[in-house]
């Protein structure tokens, strides 16, 4: 990452710049001629204000990319990850567990496969732990973690713990649509 640095401007270009705005002033109807310059032409310092606040911004998305990822989740997922905090009955302080079938029981219209699709997404991002019971591959349990309650259970916003503005800002990078 680059080193942004404040910009550093001209004293006496922008005392001419002022001298030569006021003298056009004086003369009848120049006036109007400055409003009209210094829109069309904006001073240097004001143009290398804007370009060190975009530098800033962008400087501080990129801070921001790194320390918190960016969670993308399809829809699937994310209606999955709805139902399971809706349906969960111990809350998320106790790691419940659910089946894949029984997860297929809320979506009749997904098949075996979209359901797990959608708990290995939300596996991948830490929100939960699928666990394999027995020798069989369909034998796998899906465990409930915090984060997951964190981030879709409307509750789960209003306790003191996660209202700080990173989890604010978790949640907007996770929900770029309707929520």
């Amino acid at each position: 990452m680059n080193k942004v640095s404040l910009p550093e401007t001209d004293s006496r270009r922008q005392l001419a710049r002022r001298l030569l705005d006021a003298g056009i002033g004086q003369i009848p109807g120049g006036a109007f001629l400055t409003a009209i310059y210094s829109v069309t032409h904006p001073e240097q310092a004001s143009l290398l204000m804007r370009a060190w606040q975009e530098d800033v911004t962008n400087a501080i998305n990129q801070l921001v990319d790194r320390i918190e990822p960016t969670i993308k989740l399809s829809d699937m997922a994310i209606e999955v990850a709805k139902d399971l905090c809706a349906s969960s009955t111990t809350g998320r302080y106790f790691g419940e567990q659910f089946e894949y079938e029984g997860i297929q029981a809320a979506f009749p219209n997904m098949s075996l496969t979209d359901i797990r699709d959608a708990c290995g997404e939300l596996e991948l991002d830490g929100l939960v732990e699928i666990h394999r019971i027995g020798l069989g591959n369909d034998g796998r349990l899906v465990v409930l973690q915090n984060r997951l309650f964190w981030l879709f259970d409307p509750l789960a916003g209003n306790q003191c713990d996660l209202a700080c503005p990173r989890f604010e800002g978790h949640r907007d990078k996770v929900f770029h649509s309707n929520w």
